[in-house]
Formats: C-alpha cells, sequence, structure tokens
C-alpha cells in the first residue's frame, strides 16, 4: 500500500506500482514469517534424523501457513488494483 502512495508523489501509476512491488516481494515475505534463517531447515532434519516427527512437520506446517500468508496479502493487493470483481 505505500508504495501507491509514493507512486502518486514521484507521478506514477499506483496500481501498476502496488501490483509489481507486492509480487516482488511476496517471497521475502515468506521468509521473514518464517524467521530469515536456515534454522527452520535445519530444525527439520534434526527432529526427523532423531525420529521426532511432530516437531518437523509443526515447522513445515509453519512454513506452508507463512506461504498463504504471503500469497493472500498478493492476492489482496491485486484485487485492491483490479477493482475486487474483474478476472
Amino acid at each position: 500500500m505505500l508504495s501507491g502512495v509514493a507512486a502518486v508523489l514521484t507521478l506514477q501509476s499506483p496500481t501498476e506500482k502496488m501490483l509489481t512491488i507486492a509480487e516482488n516481494i511476496k517471497i521475502w515475505a515468506m521468509v521473514a514469517a518464517v524467521g530469515g534463517t536456515i534454522d527452520p531447515i535445519r530444525y527439520i532434519e534434526s527432529h526427523v534424523a532423531e525420529g521426532h516427527l511432530n516437531p518437523a512437520l509443526k515447522q513445515i506446517v509453519l512454513i506452508v501457513f507463512a506461504f498463504v500468508g504471503a500469497q493472500m496479502g498478493t492476492s489482496l493487493i491485486q484485487m485492491i488494483c483490479k477493482g475486487g470483481n474483474q478476472p
């Protein structure tokens, strides 16, 4: 949303800028939600190696929900920019 405000201030198209930024930062939103490091992958690996699947599954679910949240945020920006009911 802030990219739309910045686009208006710089006399650019706010909808185009918001769509571009939303697509470009989707993966970084997921990385930030997971923790931003390789530690979640190490956590999964160490628990699976020890035979403890429950903590590993919790971490995998966290990664999946981080992806779903990033996708939903991008979809929300797309709906706002395209009017919500257009294909």
